[in-house]
């Protein structure tokens, strides 16, 4: 979680892994400002789409929440954080398969907001 320049609070967070189609660990992104008071939150969900492996000392899958989020600078309006996702099934019996994390670097805020993040940017 953190605040913006206004005192909006942008949250990254980790999620999933039921092991269904729509439950495979991924990220998700929420909004707590003026615009979005109380919950329902505004929030963003990307989906995996494979299950991590198996730890076999206690038989559990792991999913870590190593995730970074701060106000985007230099105005502070918007956030930048961190997430990642299973991309697809590994193998992990075998030892043959390597974990398919998609590891993103993203910006998310409010269309208010956008000449705050783009004035210096080239397309």
């Amino acid at each position: 979680m953190a605040p913006d320049a206004r005192g909006h609070i942008g949250i990254v967070w980790a999620w999933g892994g039921g092991g269904t189609t729509n439950y495979y660990p991924g990220y998700s992104f929420t909004i707590d400002d003026d615009i979005s008071q109380t919950q329902p939150w505004d929030s963003g969900f990307v989906f995996g789409a494979g299950n991590a492996c198996l730890n076999a000392a206690d038989g559990l899958r792991r999913w870590g929440d190593y995730l970074s989020i701060h106000a985007l600078s230099p105005a502070k309006l918007g956030w930048i954080a961190s997430g990642f996702r299973m991309n697809g099934a590994t193998n992990c019996t075998t030892g043959s398969g390597v974990s398919q994390v998609e590891t993103k670097i993203f910006v998310f805020g409010r269309g208010r907001d956008t000449p705050a993040y783009t004035r210096g940017t080239t397309y």
